[in-house]
């Protein structure tokens, strides 16, 4: 179906671009244990994106990768009323793309289960995807609640 192809493409555009924003207020920000823990990027992280863009013809911003690659860490950094104000405005853009990804992966779920719909994915693929966003919703909303996530069991 084309038009889920280009919802598909859409939501990707949409979180690089949020990623990217991410990735720029965190310059000088970020916890040195985060940065060097692996989670944001590592040795393999760029080869693994352009293997994958060669062999999906899915393109992927890896100008966000090298951006990730330059974070540095913060000692005690100032967070000043403009980056809470700009992180406040990418938590609603997150979670309003958080919602309409869920609700086109639940719509292709349904598709596929009635025999509607045909993808390469299982439906336990599609089901998996569906929970990852869900907890990265619930993080973002926990994060706005300041709750500490960092001691959170994510599988609750």
């Amino acid at each position: 179906d084309s038009e889920l192809a280009k919802e598909a493409e859409h939501y990707k555009n949409q979180f690089e671009k949020l990623l990217s924003f991410a990735v720029s207020a965190s310059n000088g920000i970020i916890r040195s244990n985060v940065l060097n823990s692996g989670e944001i990027i590592t040795d393999y992280t760029l080869g693994a994106e352009e293997k994958t863009q060669a062999l999906t013809g899915i393109e992927i911003d890896r100008n966000i990768t090298i951006m990730e690659s330059r974070l540095r860490s913060g000692n005690n950094p100032q967070v000043s009323p403009n980056l809470v104000n700009y992180v406040n405005q990418l938590n609603m853009n997150a979670k309003r793309l958080l919602n309409g990804l869920i609700n086109f992966k639940k719509r292709i779920l349904t598709g596929v289960l009635s025999c509607n719909l045909f993808t390469v994915k299982y439906p336990l693929l599609i089901e998996h995807i569906i929970r990852e966003a869900e907890l990265y919703l619930s993080l973002v909303n926990d994060l706005e609640n300041r709750v500490d996530i960092d001691s959170k069991d994510v599988r609750e």
